[in-house]
């Protein structure tokens, strides 16, 4: 019998075995290479990430789509040597699908594309829809899914299918406009628009592209008379909601929204306008004090009515010192339905979400009537209810919530439960969480203690060190190398003011609106870094007005810096052409610009703790230098 060496076997299996478990020639591959609606599809992804590199977890975020978006599913993957794999089963409907890895509050979305699969038919060639589905997805969902950069590109995908399958462009019409930006679109949609409207029998998508195609190109007589044939025929579009939705919005009598919100009831009855709509006319009725309408139509419309509208109401009487009981009754009814909507419905959930962040939305939902309830519930002095309802609300949302955890060491603080408020608070401390009502109560307990005043500042101190090392090693994973867009704009002044004027300074670009809540919330602690730096000349603050909705744009900014004396460097985006050149999707968000004319970061949004956005920001302009 002829015997192998052991050493052969040993040398075949590990060859077998590094081929299997670390065979990831590309950063993103996947098999079979050509796959077919209904497969199960093997992906491989090595991450070149820093920080996905060193995760223990990753997922695939997968947007499937027909001939639009249909579901988005998550999807955990194994670790394979130096790698990671995942398996998903596409349907017969799927045309494509585009995929995100993440892992915690990290993601790798192939620079704002996604990785991207197309299926293919029995001859090798990609299946009808596998683009014009791809660029459906970019047009109406690129910015909710943060792929920004394949919104950009979707017209070269509809034109890639057009030239495919020319039948499909009338399907398409409405969205390839819209792929555009709005200076192109009166020169791409006329000669289209004309041939639409002298075809037959024309459906709900060819009178929403009419509509709105017309509009584009100024001619509103024509835009009008398709609105009338799409609302007529059609009562359920989109469209029509869209015209109500503003409609109801300028309404101000309660009588007169009341009566928009009729009309559009009648003819959708099913449209999820209505739950606005409701809310808005109930909470309008509460802050008039006429609570005893605003019960009839709770009572009326309940069909309409979601968790959110009694916490609003309950919330507006906390603030506002009112009837505390009237508040615990809203609380009640809230808390009840907060947890019917929490029971998972597969069709309730909308298609640009995964199950999991579906989920943990409704989660907030309860979390946030949970918080009003503790609240009102410590006013009424029926502590342990408080506390209980504010427990659940910070372990529903995982300590994740400043301002609810606040809440929750607040009571536990007022009731005399030092020890567990102590506990909590050091934790906020230790992630550079805590916000400033939280540290004036734990330096009240330090000294409840018997600490002096220089052992609480030395205790304080060692957190504060902690949490701002936690800060400069997630930075440090987040910073860019991505080059600004120079821009020339007026500022109050009437002066040009251009980017690359501040070269060899960093520059803090903060795009912002008069109308944005979190922007104003922010101003009050950027002020405080303007002030800050001052007098530094390698540091320059720029504020970016934009996104108004006003007609003079200026005056508008001029009253507003005129009431609030913020010392801010303005400039007029008054055409919102510089947001756009930057891809902003929501404000404020602020560039920090090294000196170089680099984006070395990018920050959105406004967390509320003044101490840490104080903190990240000196350390992201330090980091620029």
């Amino acid at each position: 019998m002829n015997k192998t060496p052991l050493s052969i076997i040993i040398l075949y299996i590990f060859v077998l075995v590094s081929c299997s478990t670390d065979d990831f020639p590309t950063k993103f591959s996947f098999d079979p290479e050509k796959p077919q609606s209904g497969d199960k599809i093997e992906i491989k992804y090595k991450p070149d990430d820093d920080l996905l590199k060193s995760s223990d977890k990753i997922e695939m975020i997968v947007y499937s789509y027909g001939s639009e978006l249909y579901n988005t599913e998550r999807v955990e993957m194994k670790k394979l040597g130096k790698g990671w794999i995942g398996n998903y089963t596409s349907n017969d409907s799927t045309k494509g699908i585009i995929i995100k890895f993440v892992s915690d509050e990290s993601a790798d979305d192939n620079d704002q594309f996604g990785f991207v699969i197309k299926m293919y038919d029995d001859n090798g060639n990609e299946v009808i829809r596998a683009n014009a589905g791809l660029a459906s997805v970019y047009t109406r969902y690129g910015g909710t899914l943060n792929l920004t950069a394949g919104r950009d590109s979707a017209s070269n995908y509809f034109d890639i299918e057009f030239q495919k399958n020319p039948e499909l462009k009338r399907e398409y019409l409405n969205q390839y406009f819209n792929s555009f930006p709005k200076s192109k679109r009166i020169q791409v949609a006329e000669e289209d628009l004309l041939a639409l409207e002298n075809r037959d029998n024309l459906n709900q998508n060819d009178y929403e592209t009419l509509t709105n195609g017309f509009r584009t190109n100024r001619d509103f007589t024509k835009a009008e008379k398709y609105y009338q044939l799409l609302e007529k025929n059609y009562p359920d579009s989109r469209l029509v909601a869209s015209r109500f939705y503003t409609r109801f919005r300028n309404m101000v009598r309660t009588d007169r929204m009341l009566e928009v919100f009729n009309e559009y009831n009648a003819i959708n009855p099913d449209g999820d306008l209505n739950n606005y709509m409701v809310g808005a006319i109930i909470r309008k009725f509460a802050s008039e004090d006429d609570y005893k309408t605003a019960d009839e139509l709770l009572n009326k419309y309940q069909k309409y009515v979601k968790s959110s509208t009694y916490n609003t109401l309950a919330w507006d009487i906390y603030e506002a010192a009112g009837d505390y009981s009237k508040a615990d009754k809203f609380c009640i009814e809230g808390v009840k339905l907060a947890r019917k909507e929490l029971e998972f419905r597969e069709d309730d959930k909308p298609v640009y979400m995964d199950s999991k962040d579906w989920e943990n939305s409704k989660k907030y939902s309860l979390a946030m009537i949970l918080d009003t309830h503790g609240n009102v519930l410590r006013k009424l002095k029926r502590n342990d209810e408080s506390v209980k309802s504010l427990k659940e609300a910070v372990v529903l949302m995982d300590y994740s919530q400043p301002s609810i955890n606040e809440s929750y060491v607040s009571t536990l603080f007022e009731f005399g439960e030092f020890d567990e408020a102590k506990k909590v608070i050091e934790a906020e401390l230790s992630k550079g969480k805590a916000t400033d009502k939280m540290r004036e109560i734990i330096q009240e307990i330090y000294l409840k203690e018997g600490k002096n005043q220089d052992e609480l500042a030395a205790i304080i101190g060692k957190y504060d060190e902690k949490a701002k090392e936690k800060i400069k090693e997630k930075l440090m994973k987040e910073m860019l190398d991505e080059s600004a867009p120079d821009f020339e704009l007026l500022d109050m002044d009437g002066k040009k003011v251009k980017l690359s004027d501040y070269k060899g300074k960093t520059v803090i670009l903060d795009f912002w609106a008069t109308w944005c809540g979190p922007c104003l919330q922010s101003f009050p602690v950027i002020k405080k870094a303007v002030e800050k730096y001052a007098d530094n000349p390698s540091v320059e603050f720029l504020f970016v007005n934009t996104w108004e909705r006003v007609k003079d744009k200026k005056k508008n900014a001029e009253e507003f810096l005129m009431r609030t004396k913020y010392p801010f460097h303005v400039l007029l985006d008054d055409q919102n052409e510089v947001v756009a050149k930057y891809k902003v999707e929501g404000i404020p968000t602020k560039f920090i610009i090294d000196g170089e004319g680099k984006i070395r970061f990018k920050s959105v949004g406004f967390s509320g703790i003044e101490k840490e956005v104080l903190e990240e920001l000196d350390i992201m302009i330090d980091m620029t230098k």
